[in-house]
């Protein structure tokens, strides 16, 4: 008898150690203000519609950003772009997040909830500002569940994957301007939208820690039942 009370202990303390590990990797994850790590990437596709056409060095279907190095405030990755036109392009791209160099917004620091604020230089418009994190929400995002914040400004709406702070959606829209080039935007709206990533992987339907926690008990229990009834039954019949 004793070694079946042994055993419905072990599944006891087995369940919890379990639960208690995965708290403390949530809250070691948490604690990390860069999200991302060397080698992770994500994809796009790029929609863009309105009225006029956008400059040739904008006009990009598909695009793909890699982190090349990632640590302590800054983060080195390199985009590349698939142009409607079938001319592929590459660069570098670095971020500061103590500078506020933020890419517009592209990749900004992991783990920020509604109320937080990431500070964007603004080196295009010289108008440097605290951007607020104003809500999130759960959500299924290629092929999994996370969490995405959201923020906009007077002409991009941006939604970031709450982790990584890697932007997974996000529309700009460009009415009656003149890029440096000379080249006149009458009214466009980009709209682009992670469609791959290596960052977080395809989860199978999900059940619960204490789920796991329940079946270990019961069946411990109804093993340790069914053993004394046996016994009950020998003692019976002898």
């Amino acid at each position: 008898m004793k070694i079946y009370i042994t055993l419905l202990l072990l599944a006891v303390i087995t369940a919890a150690s379990f639960t208690s590990v995965i708290a403390s990797n949530a809250q070691t994850s948490e604690a990390s203000t860069i999200g991302v790590k060397a080698g992770d990437w994500i994809e796009y596709n790029v929609t863009i519609t309105g009225k006029g056409a956008p400059p040739p060095t904008h006009d990009v279907v598909h695009f793909r950003i890699e982190i090349i190095e990632a640590e302590a405030e800054t983060i080195a990755a390199n985009f590349t772009a698939n142009y409607r036109n079938g001319t592929v392009g590459s660069a570098v791209w670095n971020y500061n997040y103590t500078e506020g160099t933020v890419g517009g917004w592209t990749i900004i620091p992991g783990n920020l909830s509604p109320g937080m604020q990431f500070y964007d230089s603004s080196i295009h418009n010289h108008r440097p500002v605290n951007v607020t994190i104003q809500r999130q929400e759960d959500i299924t995002l290629l092929g999994a569940t996370r969490t995405v914040t959201y923020a906009n400004d007077s002409f991009r709406h941006k939604e970031w994957d709450k982790t990584t702070g890697v932007f997974v959606w996000s529309t700009e829209t460009y009415r009656n301007v003149t890029n440096k080039d000379g080249w006149y935007i009458e009214d466009l709206t980009a709209t682009v939208e992670a469609v791959a990533t290596n960052m977080w992987e395809t989860q199978t339907p999900y059940t619960p820690v204490y789920a796991f926690f329940g079946v270990a008990v019961v069946s411990a229990v109804a093993v340790l039942l069914a053993v004394m009834a046996f016994r009950r039954r020998k003692i019976r019949t002898t």
